[in-house]
């Protein structure tokens, strides 16, 4: 059910034209029938609208079939993504398995109906995080880069000043050449943990 693929076309008539043969009904005292033939709209769905407009029945959805039942709102799962999007640019992203956790506790403390799988286990299910990338194609798995936060954190350009400032002056003390000078990394050394794959922004160059 997570990729269902739709097998027929029934309930793809536009509304403008439901609307227009409701009224064809209603004004002109046609039968269903007939202009059910006419618009090519099945009867019994053409008097199913024809009930609904004439009770004004009060329904999220007037016609075709009604959009699959989703935990959160559009806007709830707005706040959500620009959250994950903050996350992820502050260094701290998180895996798919912490955001199946939010959202269960975002779920349970506004006291949303969730399946009884995502309280048996203190998590959204699997199907529901595919199904939540999938609509927010602004978010994708990335793996990221092995970041030291006391790096990040002091990498700003008072630090960067002071540090080439220092540089400069020892060299013209200690009246050091260049063909002295070496340049070295720690290439194959790493100070910090490797990290686990995370939800972040799609189509960002680095991710730390």
């Amino acid at each position: 059910m997570r990729n269902y693929v739709r097998k027929t076309d029934r309930g793809k008539t536009p509304s403008e034209v439901i609307e227009r043969a409701i009224d064809v009904v209603l004004t002109e005292g046609r039968g269903i029938t007939e202009v059910g033939e006419m618009f090519q709209i099945p009867r019994r769905s053409l008097a199913r609208y024809v009930d609904k407009n004439k009770n004004v029945l009060p329904c999220k959805q007037k016609y075709g079939y009604s959009k699959i039942r989703q935990v959160f709102t559009d806007e709830e799962e707005a706040i959500l993504v620009k959250y994950l999007h903050r996350a992820a640019d502050i260094y701290f992203g998180l895996s798919p398995l912490d955001v199946r956790k939010l959202a269960f506790q975002l779920a349970t403390k506004m006291n949303i109906k969730i399946p009884l799988s995502w309280t048996t286990k203190c998590l959204a299910g699997p199907d529901w995080f595919s199904s939540f990338l999938k609509r927010h194609n602004t978010l994708s798995i990335r793996k990221p880069e092995a970041t030291s936060l006391a790096r990040t954190s002091s990498f700003n350009k008072h630090n960067c000043d002071a540090f080439f400032d220092n540089y400069e002056r020892l060299l013209t003390r200690e009246n050091i050449s260049f063909d002295c000078v070496w340049n070295m990394d720690e290439t194959g050394v790493t100070t910090v943990m490797q990290p686990e794959k995370i939800v972040g922004r799609r189509g960002q160059k680095q991710i730390g």
